[in-house]
């Protein structure tokens, strides 16, 4: 997970508006936007994160799960969150 500046500087060098940059603190600093569940057809699978240092909840694990392993691992990603705000 970025410190706040190197968010900064991630944002200033992308340049991006000050309204992005907006939302972007946003979702960082909300909670999950609603709870992870299972359901008959999906199982809830808990990531234990290295990059963000925190657990990831993914409810589908051949397609949520794989792509919160692929972003764990991506050096391009910065950042990735359990159920950020719509």
């Amino acid at each position: 997970m970025l410190t706040e500046t190197e968010l900064v500087d991630v944002c200033l060098q992308r340049g991006l508006s000050a309204e992005a940059i907006a939302t972007i603190r946003h979702i960082r600093s909300s909670p999950p936007s609603r709870i992870v569940r299972s359901g008959p057809y999906n199982v809830v699978t808990n990531y234990a994160s290295r990059k963000m240092g925190c657990v990831i909840k993914a409810e589908a694990r051949r397609t949520e799960l794989a792509a919160i392993y692929e972003w764990d691992h991506d050096k391009t990603t910065y950042e990735f969150y359990d159920q950020p705000p719509s």
